[in-house]
């Protein structure tokens, strides 16, 4: 079921359909659907976020709300090559959360280390999207 379509330019359009938990984008260009861009499955709790990031792609990666030294922002998490990358972002003003001013930026070795980190942003309270 198609939720959003939205005009990008001239003869271009996104469209985003929810599939269960998850969500598809696909871009239309004119008349032809050239496929599936992304797509983001929502993880709502503390125990399935680490589920999913151990076994995320290298081109993978999560995106979860949190606070760091007591401002809103955006967490990114990545797969590299030694282990994980955590970027933290400020949450610029307005309704939707979009990524401001870099706030922090880590690498983590072992799992153990990114859950204790995360917890400690998310204080337990979880409403990520894996893509």
């Amino acid at each position: 079921m198609v939720l959003k379509t939205t005009r990008v330019c001239a003869n271009v359009w996104v469209a985003v359909a929810q599939i269960g938990r998850g969500m598809l984008v696909f871009l239309k260009d004119g008349a032809v659907a050239s496929g599936l861009l992304l797509y983001e499955k929502q993880v709502g709790s503390f125990a399935q976020l680490m589920k999913e990031v151990r076994r995320l792609d290298s081109d993978a990666g999560v995106r979860l709300p949190g606070k760091f030294r007591g401002r809103r922002c955006l967490i990114f998490l990545t797969k590299s090559v030694g282990g994980y990358t955590v970027i933290v972002c400020a949450v610029s003003k307005g309704v939707q959360p979009i990524p401001g001013k870099r706030l922090w930026a880590e690498q983590f070795a072992r799992t153990g280390e990114l859950e204790a980190f995360l917890k400690d942003l998310t204080k337990g309270r979880v409403q990520a999207f894996v893509y």
